[in-house]
């Protein structure tokens, strides 16, 4: 019901209280004389008019604000339980809610699934260098272009203060680690003006798969990826790394191609 006020307005459902009650109020008059089996006497009538007419509109105005702002204070209190204010992407424990429920259904389907830790490089040197204001922009930035970069289908959450990580359902280690380096670039290429200057920043990325179809749980997904990521950050940074363990067929072309640029494959 209130997406429907919402959709019409507030002043047009107002106006259908109004007449609706007005409507009403004829009626039960009506019904009420014949009844009794007597005459609707002009008072009666102006009375049965003038009431809805006068009092429907203000006490509609009221409940509908009220109703409205409750809706309103609903939505926000389910954002801030949902997503992270500062970037828009899903906060830590809504994350990790979806993406278990996202692991059950794939493993129903056999599909598989790949996960991107992915760390803002020296985003220490921001704060101290641009302020924390600018930080949070470049935070803010950050998430903007990570939203629009993925599918629908795709999750992507804040676990910590320039960390993000990426969930790609029905997305083999070959794919996924294309579109980690897809995602690298775009970061890369990011140029986030803040204070009349330009701040330039770049992202590791550490990559983890159940493209062997075994069907581990986010948190170790996530500790697999964490790990590659450590490995990222001790080799130079700006760079994506895979577990060598979510490799089923190590002599992929694709997965060689990456080696060969900026990737590499890791045993854990």
């Amino acid at each position: 019901m209130v997406n429907r006020i919402e959709k019409i307005g507030r002043f047009t459902s107002s106006i259908l209280i109004t007449v609706t009650a007005l409507l009403f109020s004829q009626i039960i008059t009506y019904v009420i004389y014949r009844l009794t089996k007597g005459n609707i006497t002009l008072s009666g009538r102006i009375a049965s008019f003038a009431s809805p007419v006068l009092i429907a509109p203000f006490l509609s105005w009221w409940f509908l604000g009220v109703l409205l702002r409750i809706s309103k204070l609903e939505k926000e209190m389910r954002f801030l339980a949902t997503y992270d204010t500062l970037t828009g992407v899903h906060n830590r424990n809504s994350f990790f809610f979806i993406c278990k429920s996202i692991l059950n259904l794939l493993k129903r389907e056999k599909s598989p699934l790949t996960l991107l830790y992915i760390d803002l490089d020296h985003f220490k040197i921001v704060n101290d260098t641009f302020g924390h204001d600018a930080g949070d922009y470049v935070l803010q930035r950050t998430g903007e272009y990570l939203r629009t970069s993925i599918r629908e289908s795709d999750v992507i959450g804040r676990i910590g203060g320039e960390e993000f990580v990426v969930v790609l359902p029905k997305t083999d280690i070959e794919n996924g680690m294309a579109i980690a380096e897809k995602i690298r670039r775009g970061i890369a290429g990011l140029e986030i003006h803040f204070n009349e200057k330009i701040i330039k920043i770049t992202a590791s990325i550490g990559v983890s798969s159940n493209s062997n179809l075994e069907y581990m749980g986010i948190e170790k997904l996530l500790k697999m990826a964490d790990t590659a990521l450590y490995h990222v950050k001790n080799n130079g940074r700006n760079s994506l790394y895979v577990n060598q363990d979510c490799i089923l067929d190590k002599t992929s072309t694709k997965i060689l191609e990456f080696k060969s640029i900026d990737c590499k494959a890791i045993n854990i």
